[in-house]
């Protein structure tokens, strides 16, 4: 007969599907039953009790789950956080976010994990010099001296000694107070002469940086602001 459904059962027979539509919550799978009735089955996956952390995106996997783990996250659920491996240096404050971390820097420093150590200079004449000197620096430095003087003045800065491991370990200056500003000096090595340079304006940017390897005795200089 049409639209009906025979079992083995003798007598009985269903008279139509009784999951169609299905009466089942969302999620479930509705089986039908003898004498008109029907079951509803709820089959649980691995990712329907958030397993993964740090806003993670869960996967359902065979009898098993993968986390997707936002960026600078890991761990089977992405329980480690950026933070966890002390990426911000010069006890820095680090803070995780949802793209990675981010270093809340202590006064005198910045850069990306608080790798640069800032100095500033606003006398008319001082003295600039590499740490430590005139005993010999340390690897990995990263330093920026600023010079800034009273507007209307320019700067003349003489270095008279600098030890550097040559290639890797520098001294650079630039016009201005930033380092997109024209370059005026770049030197890696030792010098026997003395070397000067001048702005046009009243700051003046000298970098010092260092890599993990060989170390010098490094550079000494002085400036004045004149008009």
């Amino acid at each position: 007969m049409e639209g009906s459904f025979y079992t083995d059962i003798v007598g009985w027979k269903m008279d139509k599907d009784q999951c169609t539509p299905n009466p089942c919550e969302v999620g479930q799978k509705c089986i039908s039953a003898m004498y008109n009735n029907h079951i509803c089955l709820s089959f649980d996956a691995p990712c329907d009790v958030h397993p993964c952390l740090n806003n993670g995106v869960c996967r359902n996997m065979v009898n098993s789950y993968k986390c997707i783990c936002p960026n600078g996250y890991h761990g089977n659920d992405c329980e480690n956080t950026p933070c966890d491996v002390y990426p911000c240096l010069n006890n820095g404050e680090c803070r995780n976010i949802i793209s990675g971390y981010i270093c809340n820097c202590p006064e005198g420093y910045d850069g990306d994990n608080c790798e640069w150590n800032n100095r500033l200079f606003t006398e008319s004449s001082d003295i600039l010099s590499s740490p430590n000197y005139p005993g010999n620096y340390t690897n990995n430095l990263k330093y920026k001296y600023f010079i800034r003087v009273q507007v209307g003045q320019r700067i003349t800065l003489t270095f008279s000694r600098i030890v550097t491991e040559k290639c890797c370990d520098y001294v650079q200056v630039f016009e201005g107070s930033t380092i997109s500003d024209s370059p005026l000096l770049k030197f890696s090595g030792s010098s026997s002469s003395s070397r000067t340079v001048r702005s046009t304006g009243n700051n003046m940017l000298v970098l010092f940086t260092s890599d993990g390897s060989v170390t010098g005795n490094g550079f000494y200089a002085t400036y004045y602001s004149h008009s």
